[in-house]
């Protein structure tokens, strides 16, 4: 199980977006697009280098009912924003 995984819940800990919360939509290398559904969109997604963010929650880990659209894809804008609500909830 690698720490970056597409679907995980990731946290920025640097640049202007430093502290929000994304989810990994795709990866290249050391490079990863996320997104959060509002700002930074699905279709509009942020390319960050891994060594700003930090792994804080990977799709196996939180309940099936709540991630279960973010294991594979397609993503959607919905689906982020709801996952990211669930986890600051928890």
């Amino acid at each position: 199980m690698q720490p970056f995984e597409t679907g995980s819940l990731v946290r920025s800990k640097a640049g202007h977006d430093k502290d929000d919360i994304f989810v990994i939509i795709g990866q290249q290398g050391e490079y990863v697009w996320i997104a959060d559904g509002k700002r930074r969109t699905v279709e509009k997604p942020k390319r960050k280098k891994k060594m700003h963010l930090y792994p804080i929650c990977h799709p196996d880990a939180v309940r099936e009912g709540s991630m279960k659209l973010l294991k594979d894809g397609p993503f959607r804008n919905e689906d982020i924003k709801y996952a990211i609500k669930l986890y600051r909830r928890s």
